[in-house]
């Protein structure tokens, strides 16, 4: 996917997204096995070669990533590391991250801007109203920078934010879920019919599990399913502390001292690897807590870095909600320059 295409908005940017146009493929056993997006013709031999070891140090990664012997957690002491830096050798650089581990701006609800110190990073005059009403407007923005840089403050986003994320339907704003629905299925009845059952589940302060997406997305599901799920938005590992922190203040969360809690997760998950049930025991909250809508062991979305000779090759390769071994596909490939 060339930048062009990554910097446009509405059903386009977020069909790509949905439907995990695929620049890679998915070989037997979970393996992801990369392709190069663009031709070697005309290249010379030095430049093809480069571009076959960043390729090959980008594959090592992404399939250690599908062989994780622990798939209920990712932290900084699975042995994907260890092909990071196995794969970092004989001139070329390797970095993995977390591409979701900010708040994504798309799918933000207002209450959380409004309720918590999330909201000081709006610029002076902007409000969260705004925000909700833009994404109305003009539909979710595949480039944040460029769809909502004008309403946070200088930084916020590169520093807090990211545009790499499932929309969650229990604690993603209705009226993006709405718009989401109608840009990925061009039917604006069923839209309003999958709102309504939203706002239902709203009303009655209930919370949608993964086996009543069916029931909630409808006809939508194929065209919704993965991008809308109800999974925890955010890996606890690698989420962004000031992030981290807002959540768990959120006052209708009624989490146990949240400040502490917070404290508690940077320094467990700086020493070992926290998995759901360690979740459990450092959050207390209630059951019904939508803190858990938000918090989870698990990363959606890894960026693969590999620099050699002066170029990059930047990989994005989304993980598919399921049971069984991790299933990754790719999302984003780009090279620079």
């Amino acid at each position: 996917m060339n930048a062009a295409a990554r910097r446009t908005r509405g059903s386009a940017s977020m069909a790509a997204l949905a439907l995990l146009v695929l620049l890679a493929s998915t070989a037997a056993g979970g393996a992801m096995v990369l392709r190069a997006s663009s031709s070697y013709a005309g290249r010379s031999a030095a430049r093809e070669e480069e571009d076959r070891a960043m390729a090959a140090a980008a594959e090592k990664v992404l399939r250690a990533l599908c062989a994780d012997p622990s798939p209920d957690r990712d932290s900084p002491l699975d042995p994907v590391w260890d092909a990071v830096r196995e794969a970092a050798a004989d001139g070329t650089a390797v970095d993995l991250s977390d591409a979701g581990a900010g708040f994504n701006p798309n799918w933000i609800q207002k209450n959380l801007l409004e309720k918590t110190g999330l909201g000081d990073l709006l610029r002076p005059g902007r409000t969260a109203d705004e925000l909700q009403q833009r994404r109305e407007e003009r539909g979710p923005a595949a480039d944040i920078l460029a769809g909502y840089g004008d309403m946070f403050v200088e930084k916020a986003l590169e520093s807090h934010g990211s545009g790499w994320g499932y929309a969650n339907v229990n604690v993603t704003d209705e009226f993006v879920l709405r718009r989401l629905y109608a840009l990925r299925t061009g039917d604006e009845a069923g839209a309003e019919g999958f709102h309504a059952r939203v706002q239902r589940l709203l009303a009655d302060r209930k919370l949608a599990a993964t086996g009543d997406l069916a029931e909630i997305l409808g006809p939508g599901m194929d065209a919704l399913f993965p991008l809308v799920n109800a999974e925890p938005v955010f890996n606890v590992h690698y989420l962004d502390p000031l992030v981290l922190k807002e959540l768990l203040a959120y006052p209708e969360w009624k989490v146990t001292e949240p400040a502490g809690t917070a404290a508690r997760i940077l320094d467990a998950r700086g020493s070992s690897e926290i998995g759901p049930e360690d979740l459990k025991r450092l959050v207390t909250a209630p059951e019904d807590s939508r803190v858990w809508q938000y918090l989870g062991t698990v990363t959606w979305f890894w960026r693969v870095r590999v620099a050699r000779g002066g170029r990059e090759l930047v990989t994005v390769a989304a993980r598919i909600p399921g049971d069984g071994p991790p299933v990754f596909q790719v999302v984003e490939e780009r090279r620079i320059p």
